[in-house]
Formats: C-alpha cells, sequence, structure tokens
C-alpha cells in the first residue's frame, strides 16, 4: 500500500506539469500504479479465499470430532459395540478427511503460486497439515481400541456361547440317566400261565412237603426278564389274564392293592387299584391259572 501511496504522488506531481502525460516517466509510473493495485487486488482476493478455506477445515475437523464423540460413546458402553454403526461413522470421518486434503492441497497450490513470499500462508498451511496428521493419528488409536474391545466382546460371547452349549449337553445327559433311571424304576413283568409252563419255564418250582406231598409253588430265585412281558407301571393298571377259572398269584403283593375281575366278554383281569403299593414288594408278578 505504500508502493502505491508513492507512486499516486509521483503520478499526480507530474501530472502537474504541462505535457507529462506524454512523457515516458509518467507511463511508467502509471503501469507501476496499476500493477500494484491488481497485485494488492489479487492479495485480497486470496486473502478471502484463504480464509474460506481455513473455515471449512475447521468445519470439516467439529465434524469429525463430533464423529469421534460417537465412536467414544460406543467404546465406553460394549451394549453399543455395533460394528454397522462403527463402520457408518468411520465413512463419515474419512469423508472429512478427504475434503480437508484436498483444501491443503489449494493452499499448498497458493503458496507456490505466490512462491514462498507470503510467510504467513505457509505457516498456516504447515500448522493446518499437522493438525489434520494430529487428528488423523487419534483416530486411528480410538478405532484401534474399539476393535480390541469388539475382539475382546466376540472372545467373551463365544467362550459364553460355548459354557452355554456344555452345559445344554450336561443338563441333557443329566435328563436322559434320569429319564432312563424312571423307566427302569416304571418297569415292571409279568407272566401267567398253567403251573406246568411256568415250572417248565423255571419261573416257578416246588418247595417243602414230604415224598411229593404238602409241596408249596414259590417263584424261582432267578427270574429271567425275557420269560416275562414288560410293562409301565405309571401306564398299566389292568392285566389280562386269559380265560380262566383260578388264579393263583405266587408273587407277593400287598392286598388291598388288587382285584380280580371277570370282563364281560368272559375274559379276567388283574385290576390294580394302587400301582404304587401294589409294586412296592416285587416287580415281577406270576400268577397261576386254571
Amino acid at each position: 500500500m505504500k508502493k502505491i501511496a508513492v507512486i499516486c504522488a509521483a503520478v499526480v506531481g507530474l501530472a502537474a506539469c504541462s505535457d507529462v502525460k506524454k512523457s515516458e516517466e509518467y507511463q511508467s509510473l502509471l503501469v507501476a500504479k496499476m500493477n500494484l493495485e491488481e497485485e494488492a487486488a489479487q492479495r485480497e482476493r486470496s486473502n478471502r479465499e484463504v480464509l474460506h478455506f481455513i473455515t471449512e477445515i475447521e468445519d470439516n475437523l467439529a465434524a469429525i470430532r463430533e464423529r469421534e464423540m460417537g465412536i467414544i460413546n460406543v467404546k465406553n458402553d460394549p451394549s453399543q459395540l455395533q460394528e454397522d454403526r462403527v463402520t457408518l461413522i468411520i465413512a463419515e470421518i474419512n469423508t472429512y478427511f478427504e475434503e480437508n486434503r484436498n483444501i491443503i492441497q489449494k493452499l499448498e497450490a497458493q503458496v507456490q503460486a505466490q512462491g514462498q513470499r507470503n510467510g504467513e500462508l505457509v505457516r498456516l498451511v504447515a500448522l493446518q497439515k499437522q493438525a489434520l496428521a494430529a487428528k488423523e493419528m487419534q483416530i486411528d488409536e480410538l478405532l484401534q481400541q474399539v476393535q480390541d474391545l469388539n475382539a475382546q466382546l466376540d472372545y467373551t460371547v463365544s467362550r459364553s456361547t460355548e459354557d452355554v452349549v456344555a452345559k445344554e449337553k450336561q443338563l441333557s445327559h443329566v435328563r436322559q440317566v434320569l429319564n432312563e433311571k424312571e423307566r427302569a424304576n416304571a418297569r415292571a413283568y409279568y407272566k401267567y400261565g398253567s403251573r406246568k409252563e411256568l415250572i417248565k419255564k423255571g419261573i416257578i418250582a416246588k418247595d417243602g412237603g414230604v415224598l411229593g406231598i404238602g409241596k408249596t409253588m414259590k417263584v424261582s430265585a432267578k427270574l429271567n426278564p425275557q420269560n416275562f412281558t414288560p410293562l409301565d407301571i405309571r401306564e398299566t393298571s389292568e392285566i389280562p389274564l386269559g380265560e380262566t377259572r383260578r388264579q393263583r398269584i405266587v408273587t407277593t403283593h400287598p392286598g388291598g392293592s388288587y382285584r380280580v375281575v371277570e370282563a364281560a366278554n368272559g375274559g379276567t383281569f388283574l385290576k390294580i387299584t394302587d400301582p404304587e403299593k401294589f409294586w412296592s414288594v416285587s416287580k415281577y408278578l406270576v400268577v397261576v391259572v386254571d
């Protein structure tokens, strides 16, 4: 501006002389004045553009800081560790970083155009590049922390899932064992037939008496379940005995827990009225029928 003022004064002074506007000195000073004015105007435009660029950079950094808080909130609250959400935030941050890199390239182009003459602009561009690099490093560190937390959460979930699966298998095994025990406890066997048939199969034997007189029937000490019909005492309350005239229960079963019933079709069956009491002494039922 001082150069312009000096040149303007010189131009005015020369203009006061007659025909001086035609002189080479006057024309030279006039051109110099115009050049300085254009240079000043160009610098003013450049400064306004730089100010606009700086404002854009600051706005982008503010937006990055806002997204950064979103990542911090995710990191601080494990329940919000959602990969899709973090990916979206990072995509937005990268967009702002890219915009700032483009703006800094424009500022560097202005520095090159001015031939390093504008020291303030050179310093400003350097500071903005440092700030952007520092922020990128900070975001990278934050992302690494989030990734570590995600990995830790995945490991915890995996271990929890494995524990649940192991406990379910253990519980299933326990249920299976209990069911097998219940079925075994509820399993009983019955067999009816003539005395001769039952003796032949080794289910009953004669006991006591003298010279074959006064012998009684008793259940054999060793019984083979394959010679019997199995049943579930929880589901069986009636046992068919066929068409018989007489029935004699050889095994021991408490009185009052059963009765023999004649069916309308002429058949006979054993009616168990108290299953728990009936099977409390023996899980085998042997009936001799005639």
